[in-house]
Formats: C-alpha cells, sequence, structure tokens
C-alpha cells in the first residue's frame, strides 16, 4: 500500500506494509505537512513517516489555527497516542522543535509511550528567553521584513504577494503561539535529545542549541551543519541517516 493516511492531526505521508519505526515530525513557523514530502524517498521502506496537519493549512484551512501551547498539544497529544503502535520518534523544525518537546510532557504526564529519541532542529532549548515578542502583531510588511531579515528561507513565498497572502495568516498564527509560550520548570525526560543547527543561523546560536541538554535524563548529542535556519533544506539526508543511526544504537543497547 501506498496511500496516504489521516489521524486526528497527523498525516501518514506513505503507508508502509510492515514499519519498524515510526517518525512523526513538526513543521517550521507557517508550515504543513508537506515540508516533510521529500523526505519520504530516503527513508528504508521500514520506517513510517507521519507528520502533523496544523489548522489553517492543507485539508484544514477552514479550521481555526492552534492560538495556545495547551490547546496544540492536547490534539497532537492525542493523535500521538493512537497512532503510536510501534517505536516511534519525533523530529521537530523550529517552532516545531518546541512543539514536539511539549508534546512529550503531555504523553509523559498521562504514562503514555515516549519516543525513542526527541530530534529538535534550529530551536533554542525551551527554558530560554524568546527573541520574537511582540512580531506577530507588526504590521504585514513590517512582519514580513522581519521574517526576511531574521530566517532567510523561503524568501520566494514571502516575495511573492499571491503567495504572501496564503501564508501570512498561518505564519502570524504561528508567532502568536509562540509568544504566548511560557516555559514550565519539570523533570528532564527520559529519551535521549539530539539537537540540529545550522551554523550561520542568526536566531539560534549553538550555545542555545546546547541547552537542550538541560532537558534529557538520557543522552545528549549536537551536530551543526552549514547554513542558516532552514540549513535542514539542503543537509535533511544526512540528519535523518544521523538520527537513525542513533536510533538503531539504543535499540541494540
Amino acid at each position: 500500500m501506498t496511500s496516504e493516511d489521516r489521524t486526528g492531526c497527523l498525516r501518514n505521508m506513505k503507508k508502509r506494509q510492515k514499519p519498524r519505526l515510526q517518525l512523526l515530525c513538526f513543521a517550521h513557523a507557517g508550515a504543513s505537512a508537506e515540508a516533510y514530502r521529500a523526505w519520504l524517498n530516503h527513508l528504508p521502506d521500514d520506517v513510517e513517516l507521519w507528520a502533523v496537519e496544523p489548522p489553517g493549512r492543507a485539508f484544514r484551512c477552514t479550521e481555526a489555527p492552534w492560538r495556545t501551547m495547551q490547546g496544540l498539544v492536547e490534539e497532537v497529544g492525542s493523535s500521538v497516542a493512537e497512532v503510536a503502535s510501534r517505536p516511534f520518534m519525533m523530529f521537530g523544525h523550529s517552532l516545531g522543535a518546541l512543539q514536539a518537546f511539549e508534546t512529550v510532557r503531555w504523553l509523559r504526564e498521562r504514562k503514555l509511550p515516549l519516543p525513542q529519541q526527541l530530534c529538535v532542529s534550529a530551536f533554542r532549548g525551551p527554558h530560554l528567553s524568546s527573541r520574537t515578542a511582540g512580531m506577530s502583531a507588526l504590521p504585514d510588511q513590517e512582519f514580513v521584513n522581519e521574517l526576511i531579515v531574521r530566517y532567510g528561507g523561503a524568501n520566494h513565498v514571502l516575495e511573492d504577494p499571491d503567495l504572501r497572502a496564503v501564508a501570512l495568516p498561518a505564519l502570524r498564527s504561528d508567532f502568536e503561539l509562540l509568544e504566548s509560550y511560557a516555559y514550565q520548570p519539570a523533570a528532564p525526560a527520559p529519551c535521549p535529545i539530539m539537537a540540529f543547527g545550522g551554523n550561520a543561523d542568526a536566531v539560534v546560536s549553538p550555545e542555545e542549541l546546547a541547552g537542550w541538554a538541560m532537558h534529557t535524563q538520557d543522552s545528549f548529542a549536537l551536530s551543526l551543519r552549514d547554513g542558516d535556519h532552514f540549513y535542514v533544506e539542503q543537509h535533511f539526508m544526512d540528519m535523518i541517516k544521523a538520527m537513525l543511526s542513533a536510533e538503531r544504537r539504543q535499540y541494540k543497547n
């Protein structure tokens, strides 16, 4: 079977016959599950890719966006609990990293299965202060200018008037969610954390990425690639290899 399936807010991007592992992915601000479409051809046949589809995008385009992290993790966590019938990993890029982290906390509080590994990308340790305060309230052009200056990637979307009109509502609502987030201290997670980042990222420094180390009771690894905040677009293939290699080592142990 190769058809796509949906469970709650999760899209199974391509069904596998006998998956050994499920990879659950969270996209960056403004993006949809389609951000991970290119990953499909670089995953082994025994790894099944699921991606979060936020409201206000794709087949959920008529739904109101998430405004709070609590509302997000309740929906995502319930969907994850429903589909996680096999060992699974989580990966989140930028805002998606924070969403994955809080989903792990939600699952842990309810004594539900946890990921074998949490992989985060281009986001500071969640206990560190945000640098985006007030961005979501800026007028459209100022908001766009800030996005281009800070994040660099996807300029073609922001500079095209038609594409921008479609992208801005999702981007603005995601930044509202980020700006309303308030970190609450809790015990470190029992699963390993692997943090990725771009060595030329103007938004997240290597030191801020290293802040993730305090959020795991298990192992922590930090891995940098050449590039800016959206370095992942050029390096996702070797990142997949790194994540799966770490998972296999853990599985053997």
